[in-house]
């Protein structure tokens, strides 16, 4: 029983430090601080990347960059990260979506809110429980359940309106 215990303890060290993981922690790190960190602005002495530049495109900006950040949490499904874990990291992808629709206010708040970083800071801080294998529950529940309730209300809205303007 004991020999159990240490092998699955040291299996979830090895994991740990595992190069793969690493390297993929690695990637995205850069990836999170291209998007929300790369320059400092002069004067005002604020940290920026190109996820709020993004943010500027009229109407497609903010789907842009959401999907570029949920690449993020998508390699966090694939690295076997905890589902508590993945739930922060997709809410905080949520409500940064949310607000970065509302005009003038969610540009400016891609300007402080570093999600990016922030998720993937998270996936660090618990390198140790991450498995390197992919996280199936998760990617069914926790991001394709949200994704097809969300396309259904999209659906939902687009036929009331072609409805209401008798074009149905």
């Amino acid at each position: 029983m004991s020999n159990t215990i240490e092998n699955s303890q040291s299996k979830s060290t090895d994991q740990s430090t595992d190069p793969l993981i690493q390297s993929k922690i690695d990637n995205l790190d850069e990836l999170a601080t291209t998007l929300d960190d790369r320059w400092q602005i002069p004067i005002i002495k604020i940290d920026a990347g190109v996820d709020p530049l993004i943010g500027l495109i009229p109407g497609i900006g903010d789907v842009i960059a959401m999907t570029i950040s949920s690449w993020i949490v998508l390699n966090g499904v694939m690295l076997g990260a905890p589902n508590k874990i993945l739930t922060k990291m997709t809410g905080v992808l949520i409500v940064e979506g949310l607000i970065g629709h509302i005009p003038v206010i969610g540009d400016i708040i891609d300007f402080f809110w570093d999600i990016n970083v922030n998720n993937v800071q998270r996936l660090k801080s618990n390198k140790n429980q991450l498995t390197g294998e992919t996280n199936w529950g998760f990617l069914i529940m926790g991001l394709l359940t949200p994704l097809v309730i969300t396309m259904g209300i999209i659906l939902f809205g687009v036929l009331t309106i072609l409805s209401a303007l008798s074009l149905i």
